[in-house]
């Protein structure tokens, strides 16, 4: 029973889980439509067009980021410039899965898709800044001042270049698409559980 993975609920809720919970739900769903209303085609400085996110958050995808670069490397120059990004949406969708099938915690499987999600929208900017590589790269410096950045090479490489824009937006809708399920997801286990809350 796959789905029974997906939306598994204990046959007894701790009330203060169930609160802490829906807390995070709530807070999920607000961030996200946020994040939502951000631009990918808005690039000046260190992409503060995502004036919603969070430094934590994007520390940690900042990691598995440059991580991914070196994890990629022993593939080839493509790949270990591919890696960064590939590295930074593997990580969560990793969680998400192992949260569901060995954990059996549908909850955190639906805050890892959010963070997925969050993910991929994180590389809307970078890749449409591809062409004219006018953002402030962490190392310091622009894409322009340093000789190019990963989307750069990636689409340059590939003869997609021109396509920059369009593979932003692609990115943006899909991370968008995936915290609205992320949200939706997380929301159907805390329905169930309500009416399985121990009161006692």
């Amino acid at each position: 029973m796959q789905a029974e993975r997906w939306l598994h609920v204990e046959e007894r809720v701790n009330v203060f889980e169930f609160g802490g919970q829906s807390i995070g739900l709530a807070i999920m769903a607000v961030w996200g439509v946020l994040l939502i209303q951000t631009d990918p085609r808005v690039t000046t400085g260190l992409f503060p067009e995502l004036s919603f996110y969070d430094p934590f958050i994007s520390a940690f995808i900042l990691a598995f980021h440059e991580a991914g670069h070196v994890m990629f490397s022993f593939l080839g120059r493509f790949m270990a410039v591919a890696g960064g990004t590939l590295m930074q949406w593997l990580v969560p969708g990793s969680l998400m899965l192992a949260f569901v099938y060995k954990y059996r915690n549908p909850f955190a499987g639906a805050v890892a898709l959010w963070l997925l999600g969050y993910s991929v929208i994180d590389a809307g900017p970078y890749c449409y800044d591809a062409r004219d590589m006018q953002l402030m790269l962490v190392g310091g410096g622009t894409g322009r001042e340093i000789g190019g950045h990963d989307w750069n090479n990636l689409l340059r490489w590939t003869g997609l270049l021109e396509q920059h824009e369009r593979i932003a937006l692609l990115f943006d809708t899909v991370g968008e698409l995936l915290i609205i399920t992320a949200v939706t997801w997380g929301g159907w286990p805390l329905k169930l559980q309500f009416a399985r809350l121990d009161r006692r």
